[in-house]
């Protein structure tokens, strides 16, 4: 039987027993946060402060597939390094640099990852657009009827968080127990979460607020820099204007090596590489104490 405690113990526990792993995936992480500093500054620079505007736009497709690229590698690094998390709890005799491989199993938490990841964007723009058409039919009734569709707008999109929240929760066992299974298990992650959502809910509520906690403690470091140069350009107020030259003085200031930019990307390396062993512990540690009732019960009237 699971419950928060069980969780939140197996996820913290993880962190503990296997520091030296922990600190492995801490430097994946610093690295993807420096890269990503390095490599988003350029497109900002081409996209808000470009030298010549007509050729910026040109640029933009070629940009936006570059970037979109770059989020699809980062996603890849973060499913290897929850891959890593989730055999360090499953199968702990492969430990190897910091749990960390590149096979089969990799490859199926990449593809799964895409697939939440599209099913996801799919749901989210099928609700947006029955939102938009509610409001717009209602709104066309007149006054009262623009005031109801407001109100069912709130409460459709109240609903709407709710059925992703509920969907995220239930669905969140398929990752470890496809690395268990060496198979894609969606609908056995399905089945395995029934009547144990709360307290999957609860262990991942408590990680995430956690989670969102740090960061904003290593964005209000890293944005230090940035606030600074924003107020020294006397661009605070509601007369402030910005020319290309300033914006571009500004964005350079996001990859300046300042003892504050560095202690920002160390502490978000350490912020990513621990929360990751906390999430894939968390979820690894449910699936190896459900999965481990249920095989129980099954031999035993078997």
């Amino acid at each position: 039987m699971t419950s928060v405690s069980s969780i939140l113990n197996g996820a913290f526990g993880l962190i503990r027993d296997n520091f030296p792993a922990t600190l492995v995936w801490c430097g994946c992480y610093l690295v993807v946060t420096v890269g990503s500093a390095f490599y988003w500054a350029p497109i900002q620079l081409a996209m808000f402060a470009p030298e010549d505007p007509a050729q910026a736009f040109g640029r933009m497709p070629a940009l936006l597939a570059s970037y979109g690229l770059f989020v699809l590698g980062c996603a890849a690094i973060q499913m290897i390094l929850l891959t890593a998390a989730y055999r360090a709890v499953l199968r702990p005799m492969q430990s190897g640099f910091g749990f960390i491989r590149f096979g089969a199993d990799e490859l199926r938490e990449i593809v799964l990852g895409i697939a939440m990841m599209a099913a996801f964007y799919a749901l989210l723009v099928g609700g947006l657009v029955a939102i938009f058409a509610a409001g717009v039919l209602l709104g066309s009734t007149g006054t009262a009827g623009m005031v109801l569709g407001i109100l069912l707008a709130i409460i459709f999109s109240l609903a709407f968080v709710g059925l992703c929240i509920w969907l995220a929760v239930r669905l969140c066992l398929a990752f470890p127990l496809t690395l268990l299974r060496r198979r894609f298990a969606i609908g056995e992650a399905w089945r395995l979460s029934r009547g144990h959502f709360w307290s999957l809910f609860g262990a991942l509520l408590v990680i995430f607020v956690l989670y969102v906690v740090a960061t904003s403690v290593v964005g209000s470091m890293t944005a230090a820099s940035y606030l600074s140069a924003l107020g020294e350009a006397g661009l605070f107020g509601p007369d402030a204007t910005i020319d290309p030259g300033q914006q571009a003085t500004l964005i350079s200031t996001l990859t300046r090596i300042t003892p504050m930019n560095v202690a920002g990307w160390i502490i978000g390396g350490l912020v990513g590489g621990i929360f990751t062993g906390l999430s894939g512990g968390a979820t690894a540690t449910a699936v190896k104490e459900l999965v481990g009732d249920h095989e129980e019960v099954a031999a035993r009237f078997a």
